[in-house]
């Protein structure tokens, strides 16, 4: 019978699970912040307000601030709709055919491929 394989450690002698916590969290925690993330995350935060107040004026006003007061002008906001639905609908249909068809010896990934491909359509 066959001697159960040794692996190697995981951790290098002289280590602890603390002391490499302690030099990986360092790199984040001891570094000062730039003021180029400051700036950065300031206009992030802005263009979250500007989004934020659209979509609250769009809830006050309605959409007829987008011009949608005669039938014809409905076009934009169904095609935008059916745009985004389509794409949706076709990146789950290529998980579902193409990443079974060319990577089939990655056997772990399969019940993710199943639960990605559960809701797209098939003939």
């Amino acid at each position: 019978m066959d001697e159960p394989r040794q692996s190697a450690p995981v951790i290098e002698p002289g280590h602890t699970f603390a002391t490499v916590t302690d030099k990986i969290s360092s790199i984040v925690l001891t570094r000062p912040t730039s003021n180029g993330w400051f700036v950065g995350f300031g206009l992030a935060f802005l263009v979250f307000m500007g989004g934020l107040y659209a979509i609250g004026y769009l809830f006050v006003r309605g959409v007829g601030i987008w011009g949608v007061n005669i039938p014809v002008g409905w076009g934009f906001a169904i095609v935008n709709f059916v745009w985004w639905i389509g794409i949706g609908h076709a990146g789950t249909l290529i998980s579902a055919i193409l990443v079974p068809a060319f990577f089939p010896y990655f056997t772990w990934a399969a019940p993710g491929w199943r639960t990605g491909s559960f809701p797209t359509p098939t003939p």
